[in-house]
């Protein structure tokens, strides 16, 4: 059965702001893989129906041989870097789409859209949702997934795979408009990562460094809750937290402002349930820009009987030229040994069945005998389909009649007047052919070849 890697990122702000992760060579940019090596990435590996079939933390080289038994890998980015916006689009075809998003979203974002991703699902009813994301910071966990070797790799914000309501893990209450994810981060003390998706609005994130109110309960709640407020105003909540964070939160649901609270435990089922074909890969744009999109793998078996049946019919051509091949030569080899076996003086042989009919041609001629292509035969086979053709009509007669190397040449009177057809027809019944050459008939015996 084939199963799926997932690989959780942390939001680029814990880690290129925090001077806790100097080791992870923050000062440098993040540039090379090696600045991860000490890292542990959190991770799961799912069937295809999504059932957890392994998940913990490992560091890049541990994840490499774990790698290797998967389809894929689905990278999921913090939803702090990844920002959803709905734009309203003209009729254009999609591809067209895609390039002028540039402009226009260029007013409602802050950075250079040269520095940024956009990813762009098709149009409903005029509107387009789009993903924007930091181009750098992509082409980053790009790299780090392209290490691995694995044959798909893509990438999806963490917030597009909470699920939209509590039945979806088996829960029995009603549907709950917002789903919220809060998580913190070990690696990076002092940080937490919220990520919020509901049905009624685009999914959302937002990175806390709450290590200035860590020593204070109260602020730190404050903080947590008007982070909440601020990314979902309405609505009732379900919250899915760390177990260590529950009771703290729960202690302090007031703060909701009479808002209806649910709480879960965060554990990776909630991440995946909504994850799907539809969901906007971010690793998509950078795909187009000149990596392989094409997965051999999943086609291997329809190219090998493709290519099996391409080369059978290949062998089959080339068999069936060959045997014709060894026929002819067969023949061409029997029709030489007859003719320098009747003709064994004969030094130059070009083509021995002309050669061999000119000789007989002209033994008849010795011996008083009219050979087929002799004047007299052939005048007289034409007079014959002549006659039977035209009949007695005087609008068709004959202007000239010239015999030169071994055919006739009979120019009509008025060309137009003659049924060409009929009279090919009537001539080769009397294995003669004709040529039709500047208002000329060219009356010659049929050799059988094609003319």
């Amino acid at each position: 059965m084939a199963s799926t890697l997932y690989l959780q990122m942390p939001a680029r702000a814990a880690v290129v702001g925090n001077a806790a992760v100097s080791k992870m060579g923050a000062g440098t940019a993040l540039g090379a893989d090696q600045q991860w090596r000490e890292f542990l990435f959190p991770y799961c590996v799912a069937s295809a129906e999504k059932n957890i079939l392994q998940q913990g933390k490992l560091s890049l080289a541990a994840l490499s041989p774990l790698a290797q038994s998967v389809a894929q890998i689905f990278v999921l980015v913090s939803a702090s870097d990844v920002t959803m916006l709905k734009v309203k689009v003209p009729p254009m075809p999609f591809a067209k789409l895609k390039l002028a998003l540039p402009n226009l979203l260029e007013e409602q974002l802050l950075a250079d859209p040269a520095d940024l991703l956009f990813i762009a699902a098709p149009p409903v009813d005029g509107m387009c949702v789009v993903a924007v994301a930091s181009r750098s910071w992509m082409e980053l966990l790009s790299r780090l997934c392209e290490s691995f070797a694995v044959r798909k790799i893509a990438a999806y914000s963490i917030a597009s795979g909470l699920p939209l309501n509590a039945k979806e893990l088996g829960d029995s209450d009603t549907a709950i408009k917002t789903s919220v994810l809060i998580e913190s981060l070990p690696e990076i003390h002092g940080g937490f990562d919220l990520s919020v998706c509901a049905r009624d609005q685009l999914a959302a994130g937002l990175y806390l460094d709450a290590s200035p109110s860590a020593s204070n309960p109260t602020a730190f709640n404050e903080l947590i809750w008007n982070a909440l407020q601020l990314l979902a105003p309405r609505g009732d909540l379900d919250v899915y937290v760390d177990p260590s964070l529950m009771p703290v939160l729960k202690n302090n649901a007031s703060l909701a402002q009479e808002r209806t609270v649910h709480f879960f435990s965060n554990d990776w089922k909630c991440k995946l349930a909504s994850i799907s074909s539809h969901s906007l890969d971010l690793f998509s744009s950078l795909q187009l820009e000149g990596k392989k999109t094409f997965d051999w793998m999943r086609w291997r078996w329809s190219i090998m009987l493709a290519a099996c049946a391409l080369l059978l019919s290949v062998l089959g051509l080339n068999w069936e030229w060959w045997t014709l091949q060894r026929e002819s030569d067969l023949i061409r080899a029997s029709v030489l040994a007859t003719y320098k076996t009747s003709f064994p003086n004969e030094t130059v042989i070009r083509d021995p069945l002309a050669q061999m009919q000119q000789k007989i041609n002209a033994a008849k001629k010795m011996t008083g005998q009219s050979s087929n292509d002799d004047f007299l035969v052939l005048s007289g086979l034409f007079a014959q389909v002549w006659e039977q053709t035209l009949g007695v009509l005087p609008v068709a007669s004959v202007s000239s009649m010239e015999y030169r190397e071994r055919s006739l040449y009979v120019t009509p009177k008025n060309m137009g007047d003659v049924p060409i057809d009929r009279l090919r027809a009537g001539l080769k019944e009397r294995s003669l052919s004709l040529d039709i050459k500047e208002g000329i008939l060219k009356i010659s015996v049929d050799t059988g070849v094609a003319r």
